[in-house]
Formats: structure tokens, sequence, C-alpha cells
């Protein structure tokens, strides 16, 4: 599965709804979505796995440096190490 956004934060709601607003969809559409990571690495790590359990998905790509966002290739060290 290729996740096309990845935020590790304490402030979900807040990058949720600016996010949402950006792509002029509904925050809820933003949040279910399983190509938008947003939240602790904690809650990336569940959400990841209850993915697997529940739809199969066993790997995640990411893109190492998004363009027009601090996402980067250690965005997703704190949670793959909660994975590991």
């Amino acid at each position: 599965m290729l996740v096309q956004s990845v935020i590790v934060t304490d402030r979900a709601e807040v990058e949720a709804e600016r996010m949402s607003a950006r792509f002029k969809l509904s925050v809820e559409a933003v949040r279910s979505s399983p190509f938008v990571l947003i939240g602790s690495a904690a809650s990336i790590a569940e959400r990841l796995q209850d993915l697997h359990e529940r739809l199969g998905v066993s790997s995640v790509t990411v893109f190492a440096n998004r363009p027009q966002s601090d996402q980067t290739e250690r965005t997703m060290a704190p949670v793959i190490d909660l994975l590991a």
C-alpha cells in the first residue's frame, strides 16, 4: 500500500483539519483514509496493525521526502521502532 502522507504529531486533529482544507475533503475522510497516517507514533502503529488485521495489509511504502511537507526518510522511524 502506498501511503501518501505521514505526519507524526501530538496534534492529529489540527493536522487533519489542515489537510482537509488543503484537499477540500472532510476531516473524517482524511482521518479514515488508509493512505494518510496522522497521529502519534503509537497511534499510527496501532492503525497499521488494524489495517493488517482487517484488510491483510502486510507492507506499506511511504515517500522518503514528500514535497511541500516536513515528511523525510526519518518520519516513520519511531513508528517502525514500535512495530519491530
